[in-house]
């Protein structure tokens, strides 16, 4: 069997860890075997639920991409059950491409665009073309999350500003979309 080790974000420290366990709920950790790395969310039981049933109740479904489920959100049980859990988990990073596509860019424009993305997901009535287009944003944007230690950030607003004055062209002002 492969090796995985489970990754949290910088800043995952007792209290974070509390935080989570008292939550129920984790979706900033990372599964990284050889070179394949994914995110994975975990819940508690009772959290779940209750996720399960405001979502159905609100006539939505609900849905989580590579999901553990454990007793207590706890670095242990999450750890163990990464150990635990199917090969499938990690195959082709769980998203059934053979291929990959790397992108490199500044931290700032990757934290502009996962703002932009998370709108996107959440925006209502939006109309896809093709569900797989809103399959991609969703796992753009929890790749995204897995990755940028900025969108857990307590002061994430204040980043995300800084992060788009930075690239604002010269010319343009903060309420400047560039295109009326």
């Amino acid at each position: 069997m492969t090796d995985r080790n489970l990754e949290f974000p910088d800043g995952f420290d007792e209290f974070a860890q509390w935080e989570v366990q008292s939550k129920g709920f984790f979706e900033h950790a990372v599964v990284r075997s050889g070179d394949v790395a994914v995110p994975v969310t975990f819940f508690d039981p009772d959290r779940l639920r209750q996720e399960v049933l405001s979502e159905t109740h609100a006539g939505r479904a609900f849905s989580v991409k590579r999901l553990l489920v454990v007793p207590k959100v706890t670095v242990e049980q999450m750890r163990t059950a990464v150990a635990e859990a199917p090969a499938e988990l990690l195959e082709d990073g769980g998203l059934g491409m053979t291929s990959r596509t790397s992108i490199s860019l500044s931290n700032d424009h990757w934290l502009v665009l996962f703002d932009l993305i998370a709108m996107l997901n959440a925006a209502e009535g939006l109309v896809w073309e093709d569900q797989a287009e809103q399959r991609a944003l969703w796992d753009l944007e929890a790749t995204l999350e897995s990755v940028l230690p900025d969108v857990v950030a307590r002061d994430y607003g204040d980043r995300l500003t800084n992060a788009r004055d930075r690239l604002r062209d010269a010319t343009a002002d903060r309420n400047d979309a560039g295109g009326s």
